[in-house]
């Protein structure tokens, strides 16, 4: 699957993402590596090119299967970095505390600004990343831990709005000293560090620990590098996840836009109104009692959430396909 900057402000567009006085933006693709690093070229997918190419994976919840993307509006011009945007199983077994905390971070636009991971300065292999502060749309599967691992519970998910901390840092994987340079297929077979985190391959150059802080395989630290080289004033970034799904479908858009988490414009304000208007029972209260501001998150997306559990048996999407919500919703008489 061939992607370029065209087609990144398509899907934009379509989600309504605003891109208003942006010029590097970070992006992720779940459920796909680049193709240059599944052919054993870490490098090749790391330089900002006009176009690049990802293949579908299968998340798997142990090793990376998804890219993540340095995107230069200004010059159209994409670089991709084998990662994840899920949390680890093995993570999640081995620091059995953060099953009570974990998420899986739901496809949208969120902020992350410049800072340390992790945030507790006693943390474990502090690091220059990149912090989300703001809230996010997570979905988050009951979890039962086995022997040697843990397992999702995907029948009884739920979703929620809260205030998510999936920073953009470090896997923290790193060959061994006897292995090769350019192991590809050995760092697509390592276990990452995260609980929901975003992360890419590679270590932090000050945690290596042989001789090879700026070889192939170090995906994270030729990423900080190169935001460094393209940003370096750049304090904030714009994130945008999205699915390999999204790419296959971004020509089928004859029902309309599709509203997540982060989109704004006048369907959101559609979708406000209607939230504002109806009463929740359990409450007398509107599910949505916020300002009408065109932006879907924070208060929106959780009202929409809460609206949905009560009504929709328990099939709730992370997005909304407007005109069906509110065809859905024409019955509910104004408050």
């Amino acid at each position: 699957m061939i992607i370029d900057a065209d087609i990144l402000a398509e899907l934009c567009n379509f989600y309504q993402y605003s891109l208003t006085e942006q010029d590097y933006l970070f992006f992720a693709v779940r459920g796909s590596l680049p193709e240059a690093v599944l052919h054993g070229d870490f490098v090749e997918a790391t330089k900002l090119k006009a176009y690049q190419t990802i293949r579908r994976t299968r998340v798997n919840y142990k090793t990376a299967r998804c890219t993540i993307g340095l995107w230069d509006v200004k010059n159209s011009k994409l670089a991709l970095f084998p990662g994840s945007t899920v949390p680890s199983k093995k993570y999640l077994f081995t620091h059995a505390s953060s099953i009570a905390t974990f998420n899986i971070l739901c496809p949208g636009r969120y902020e992350l600004r410049r800072g340390v991971h992790p945030r507790n300065e006693h943390g474990f292999q502090r690091h220059e990343a990149f912090l989300m502060d703001g809230y996010g749309l997570v979905e988050i599967p009951p979890v039962e831990r086995l022997t040697h691992t843990v397992r999702f519970d995907w029948s009884q998910s739920v979703y929620t709005v809260v205030l998510a901390g999936d920073n953009l840092h470090a896997a923290r994987t790193e060959p061994r000293q006897d292995q090769p340079d350019l192991a590809g297929s050995i760092m697509l077979k390592m276990n990452y560090s995260s609980s929901g985190c975003m992360t890419i391959l590679g270590q932090p150059k000050e945690y290596v620990r042989s001789n090879r802080t700026y070889t192939a395989w170090n995906g994270w630290q030729t990423f900080v590098d190169l935001v460094n080289e393209v940003g370096a004033d750049k304090k904030n970034f714009t994130f945008l996840l999205f699915t390999f799904s999204d790419f296959e479908n971004k020509n089928q858009t004859s029902s309309g836009s599709l509203i997540r988490y982060g989109s704004q414009g006048p369907e959101v304000v559609q979708i406000q109104q209607k939230l504002t208007s109806i009463i929740r029972l359990s409450t007398g209260l509107p599910y949505y009692t916020g300002p009408i501001n065109s932006l879907f998150s924070g208060h929106t997306a959780m009202s929409y959430v809460v609206f949905q559990e009560d009504y929709s048996n328990g099939k709730i999407a992370p997005e909304i396909q407007t005109c069906k919500f509110l065809s859905s919703t024409k019955h509910f008489h104004a408050s």
